[in-house]
């Protein structure tokens, strides 16, 4: 995954550098469009994509006669698709009639009827009955039930109640509210085997709590409970939501309304810290992506070497190998990490720690080649929280992922890395020897991991 992703990134800047230098090469534009539809959503290519397929059937429609009819055919077909992921339904049936327009006996042009003829039979279908108004009290009820849900930590549950609850009352802010409050919940622990089945569970979770707290908002824009949780999500999301100047605004309201307590403005005044600190850390991200050998570069990374992040190794008397490293750089998110063990003829001994996300997705996104390759994604119950930047150690007892104690000779510590959106990566490993003598190995190569060490420390 990581390859792809990369390939997708170098794939648009040099569309958009094609763009720049001809604007009129319909060729392009097709091609810009084609994977502005197809790549994930969180990535935000689809409304460039519409974009450029628009401008590419314009550039073909002023010169017809220089285009291949089977390009303009499938450039309206691409157009007609990102107009339906648009949710531009008007738009999309009009493609679709001009398809069959320009080429009535084609494949395209029988698509085209069969889904004029879904639209029609949607039309046709009678509209429901509105339903009668909630009974006196029902709403009340729900939220109630809804909010012990909450505080039982029961999401699913309360997720259900409260969409039932705006079922019955769509202007209620208080239901849009608890109900983002629910999906956060759902959401927040971390990672888990969902991951597996649906990689962007956790992005539709973060677009589904910003919906229901903006028409939370919208409904009761004096109420400063619901702007100040605005506020706290739209600045702790990640990047992609995009959110962050309007969760700063949404801060400063608060932060500077002094009749609200100090206890209320305090813990706005906290995040909008944090939301001014991420507003910085793009321009930090596009000094070490695109002039890492500068000074300012050096300055980058120096910033982010003091963070420490230590394991206890005083209580742990037997045997034991520790790995201490560094990652130096941060990014929009938390990068995905692996640490694990080899033998010395590369085959695998342990995982010792991988980012929740690596371990749960598996081959579906493969975010880390090495310790996916090597593990076959066991993560020995060693799977935790995506690490960040700083100083990092963990502790091997000397056991395999079977549990048992390895025998004596030369291992291999690993340490892997991967940033996203910037896509750097970094492996660094180092060897130990594990034998009736203490040993120690220190490996100090590139930035992003800058340190490794490590210790064997038999049992004295």
């Amino acid at each position: 995954m990581m390859e792809k992703m990369q390939l997708v990134q170098e794939g648009f800047t040099h569309l958009d550098k094609a763009v720049r230098l001809d604007p009129e090469n319909h060729t392009v534009r097709f091609y810009w469009g084609i994977i502005g539809l197809s790549v994930p959503t969180f990535l935000g290519r689809l409304d460039q994509g519409v974009e450029h397929l628009e401008k590419a059937v314009e550039i073909c429609e002023k010169d017809p006669d220089k285009v291949k009819p089977e390009l303009l055919v499938s450039a309206y077909q691409y157009l007609a698709k990102g107009y339906e992921l648009q949710k531009q339904s008007q738009q999309a049936q009009a493609v679709w009639e001009k398809i069959i327009e320009i080429s009535p006996k084609s494949t395209a042009a029988e698509e085209a009827r069969e889904k004029l003829k879904e639209v029609k039979i949607t039309e046709a279908r009678p509209k429901p009955k509105e339903k009668s108004q909630e009974k006196p009290g029902e709403l009340d009820s729900l939220l109630k039930l809804g909010e012990d849900q909450l505080e039982a930590g029961n999401y699913v549950a309360a997720r259900e109640t409260f969409t039932k609850a705006i079922s019955l009352n769509p202007e209620s802010s208080r239901a849009h509210f608890l109900l983002a409050m629910a999906i956060g919940g759902d959401v927040e622990p971390g990672y888990d085997e969902r991951i597996y089945e649906d990689q962007e569970f956790r992005t539709k979770g973060a677009f589904g709590v910003m919906k229901h707290i903006e028409r939370a908002v919208e409904l009761d824009p004096e109420n400063k409970e619901l702007r100040l949780y605005r506020g706290i999500m739209s600045v702790q999301f990640p990047f992609f939501v995009g959110k962050l100047d309007q969760g700063i605004a949404d801060l400063e309201l608060v932060m500077n309304d002094k009749s609200l307590p100090d206890s209320t403005r305090a813990t706005a005044m906290y995040h909008l810290g944090f939301g001014y600190r991420k507003k910085a850390l793009p321009l930090w991200i596009k000094v070490v992506t695109e002039y890492p050998n500068t000074e300012a570069a050096k300055q980058v990374f120096q910033e982010y070497v003091s963070r420490e992040c230590m394991v206890d190794v005083s209580a742990f008397k037997k045997d034991k190998v520790v790995v201490t490293f560094q990652l130096g750089f941060r990014d929009e998110i938390p990068p995905q990490t692996a640490v694990w063990v080899e033998d010395a003829e590369g085959n695998f001994v342990r995982t010792l720690y991988v980012s929740g996300f690596s371990a749960f997705v598996k081959e579906r996104q493969v975010q880390l080649p090495e310790w996916a390759n090597a593990s076959n994604f066991e993560p020995d119950a060693t799977t935790g929280a995506s690490i960040d930047c700083g100083k990092h150690s963990y502790l091997w007892d000397l056991t395999g992922h079977d549990k048992k104690r390895v025998k004596d000779g030369v291992y291999v510590i690993k340490v892997e890395t991967h940033f996203w959106p910037s896509m750097q990566y970094q492996m660094a490993s180092a060897k130990i020897n594990v034998s009736k003598q203490p040993d120690e190995a220190t490996v100090k190569k590139g930035n992003f991991i800058p340190f490794l060490k490590v210790e064997y420390l038999p049992q004295k």
